[in-house]
């Protein structure tokens, strides 16, 4: 291996270790399960590094717009085919179950925070989740999401006043 592919898989594993958690989190919005939300992230980045330049990884933004635009391109796939099969009336038989919750107190709050975040509609979650997890300013949410930077900050001031007595301390 030359001196130049060691340096460039080192630069892919900083940036996968610094920005993983973040694509994961926002692929989550738009999964219903944990798995097919690491399959969308693995997918998109193994898609950036075969497509990419192979010189640097991606911009951040870029990444998360091919998770959002991905999902969305899943999503159509699978409303396309679950009218195919209902057409064909073919039943499913593959029942899914929740992912395994790890024991772990930081594990169960992240279970509880996605858990309330399902309930609000998606243009919240997305917002939320572009915010707090992938730490982007509201002009960079804008951009991504083709909105107004206000409508971006409404949306997550809307979502936060919602979320409170979802995640309000149980007694």
């Amino acid at each position: 291996m030359s001196s130049h592919d060691s340096d460039l898989r080192h630069r892919w594993n900083a940036w996968v270790h610094e920005h993983g958690w973040k694509l994961f989190a926002h692929a989550r919005q738009f999964c219903r399960f944990a798995h097919e939300a690491e399959d969308l992230v693995q997918s998109v980045v193994t898609e950036l590094w075969n497509g990419g330049s192979l010189s640097n990884p991606p911009d951040f933004p870029l990444a998360l717009a091919c998770i959002r635009q991905r999902a969305i391109d899943l999503t159509r796939s699978e409303t396309s085919r679950s009218r195919r099969e209902s057409d064909w009336q073919w039943q499913s038989q593959a029942g899914e179950a929740d992912p395994p919750v790890l024991p772990s107190d930081l594990e169960h709050d992240r279970q509880r925070v996605q858990t309330a975040l399902d309930q609000l509609p998606l243009m919240f979650r997305e917002v939320v989740s572009l915010k707090l997890w992938s730490d982007l300013t509201f002009e960079q949410i804008a951009g991504l999401l083709n909105i107004s930077k206000n409508t971006a900050a409404s949306r997550y001031r809307l979502a936060l006043e919602k979320l409170r007595p979802l995640l309000s301390p149980t007694e």
